[in-house]
């Protein structure tokens, strides 16, 4: 779905805020090396919890999805491949509205190149998903560290 410069900059801020908060109150987590999705979830609890507040709720039946491999009743899939995004905002049973995809690494597990390529099909209008935007995050071991390993991807391509 394309998405205008107000949208994406709002996406992009919900992003930073959940950030924060995962920082403030899960830092524990990322401390222990603990597993990239038990850093996803408590993300996308924070980034659901602004996503209520967001010009985005207005929008029905919009949800947060983790590990989510749907297409329909089938599997998402890339290049014969099955995926699992980390998260994910969308409405569920389509492709119609597919806002935003975010996958995730960790600094002990910081090997982008399979995210980048799944980023930039699944914002690309060449294939079916056609997300609005794309988000590669590595959770660092400082928030700052983080916020500067954030690589967004629009259209097929990465944006700075």
């Amino acid at each position: 779905m394309e998405l205008n410069k107000e949208q994406l900059e709002e996406l992009k801020t919900m992003i930073k805020q959940a950030l924060t908060h995962l920082y403030r109150n899960d830092e524990s987590l990322i401390v222990r090396e603990t597993h990239e999705r038990s850093i996803a979830f408590r993300f996308g609890l924070y980034f659901d919890a602004l996503l209520r507040l967001s010009s985005f709720s207005k929008m029905e039946g919009m949800y947060i999805d983790f590990d989510y491999n749907r297409n329909g009743y089938i599997s998402k899939e890339l290049s014969g491949s099955n995926i699992y995004p980390d998260i994910i905002l969308h409405h569920r049973g389509d492709n119609q509205i597919n806002l935003l995809v975010i996958e995730f690494k960790t600094y002990w597990n910081n090997d982008t190149k399979g995210n980048f390529e799944k980023l930039e099909r699944l914002t690309s209008n060449d294939y079916q998903y056609k997300f609005g935007l794309g988000a590669s995050i590595i959770i660092n071991k400082t928030f700052e560290l983080t916020l500067k390993s954030i690589n967004y991807f629009k259209s097929g391509g990465i944006q700075i």
